[in-house]
C-alpha cells in the first residue's frame, strides 16, 4: 500500500495524474489484503476452531494468483499450473477466503 501511495504522491507533486485511479485501486488492494491477513493472524491468535471443509485445491491456488501476481510486480512472470487428479483436501475455507 505504501509504496502505491508514495508513487500517487510523486506523481501528484510532478502534476501527473493520469493513472491516479489505478494507484488508488492498488492501494484500496494492498488494505482489503491487509485486512484479510489481520483476520486470520487474529483468529490464530484467539486460537479459534477451525472447521475444515474438502477444498479444490487447484481452484484455491487460482483463486490466489490475481493477488500473488499483482505482489510480485511486473518485472517477473508468474505461472499458476494445477496438478491433475488432486484429491480434496481440508481447508478452513473462511481463513483462507481472499476478500480482493
Amino acid at each position: 500500500m505504501g509504496a502505491s501511495l508514495q508513487v500517487l504522491e510523486r506523481r501528484l507533486d510532478a502534476g501527473k495524474v493520469d493513472n491516479a485511479e489505478r494507484y488508488i485501486g492498488m492501494a484500496q488492494g494492498a488494505v482489503r489484503r491487509a485486512t484479510a491477513l489481520t483476520q486470520r493472524l487474529l483468529a490464530f491468535s484467539r486460537r479459534q476452531t477451525l472447521d475444515p471443509k474438502p477444498t479444490d485445491v487447484n481452484r484455491l491456488i487460482g483463486s490466489l494468483e490475481d493477488m500473488i501476481r499483482r505482489t510480485m510486480g511486473p518485472a517477473i512472470e508468474v505461472e499458476v499450473v494445477g496438478a491433475g487428479g488432486l484429491w480434496l483436501t481440508q481447508v478452513d475455507a473462511p481463513h483462507w477466503r481472499m476478500r480482493c
